[in-house]
């Protein structure tokens, strides 16, 4: 039975390699404190300016990006980050609403010395924390643009062999 098992265990295909294969997305890349001793976990990479700032959807975090933000920031300086809670952040402290969500990811990337002007893109309900930015900072906000994402992935499908987006 147990030579059985052993062939039978040999005769299975190998693992595939992960989706997702930059360790950067594994640990907390950069802990930044944004008041009341609570640090958020952010996540930036790329060069120029505007800066794209990603913020995944309900119970995500950065590594919801592990894909788009690398290709993304062939051309771009790029942030992602881990609501309080979630991913690499420390515990919320409060309720983890857009307003509150805003008001972390804004402290933070002020203590990380990240500058306007922003492109912000969210995933679900990203969104609504996306809008409330853009309309609570209307001066540092250049746009919310989502064809930037598009043709990132629309990069990343094409090196998977994956037919791209129909969508203009």
């Amino acid at each position: 039975m147990l030579a059985f098992l052993l062939a039978a265990a040999s005769a299975l295909p190998a693992p595939a390699a992960p989706v997702v294969s930059d360790a950067a997305y594994t640990h907390a890349a950069r802990l930044v404190d944004v008041g009341h001793g609570r640090r958020i976990n952010l996540y930036c990479r790329g060069s120029g300016s505007p800066t794209v700032i990603f913020d995944a959807g309900l119970s995500d975090s950065t590594r919801a990006w592990a894909l788009v933000q690398p290709a993304v920031s062939e051309h771009h300086a790029t942030c992602s980050y881990d609501r309080a809670g979630l991913g690499f952040s420390d515990p919320a402290t409060r309720p983890n609403t857009p307003a509150n969500d805003v008001a972390d990811i804004h402290a933070a990337l002020a203590a990380a010395g990240v500058k306007p002007p922003y492109v912000l893109v969210g995933h679900s309900s990203g969104g609504r924390a996306v809008r409330v930015f853009a309309d609570r900072y209307r001066d540092e906000v250049v746009g919310i643009r989502p064809e930037v994402v598009v043709a990132a992935i629309e990069q990343v499908l094409s090196a998977t062999q994956m037919p791209p987006s129909t969508h203009p």
